[in-house]
């Protein structure tokens, strides 16, 4: 898993309340217009790249979300078993996740 993967899951998981006493908060924020998710340590952005939102016809819910749970070998059931590798749910079936 590369770097910024991991600071993603961790980011994700952080913000779910998975933390160490002591650790760092990190926020990861997607924003739908510019296509971009950008992960905050501490209130400083530290890494940004570009997403994919949900396509025609399908919406990306907007808000402030906790994870819920993750899958790091992920199968979609609603996209002909499409592949979603280190997924993160964070509302119902909704996740951010990796590409192949």
């Amino acid at each position: 898993m590369n770097k910024m993967l991991k600071m993603l899951a961790a980011a994700v998981l952080l913000t779910a309340g998975v933390t160490e006493a002591g650790a760092a908060t990190l926020v990861a924020k997607v924003s739908i217009t510019d296509q971009t998710m950008t992960v905050y340590k501490n209130g400083f952005a530290q890494y940004s790249w570009p997403v994919s939102t949900a396509r025609r016809g399908y919406v990306t819910p907007t808000g402030d979300y906790r994870a819920k749970w993750a899958s790091k070998n992920h199968r979609s059931k609603k996209y002909d078993n499409a592949p979603m590798p280190f997924a993160i749910f964070f509302n119902g079936g909704y996740a951010v996740h990796a590409t192949l």
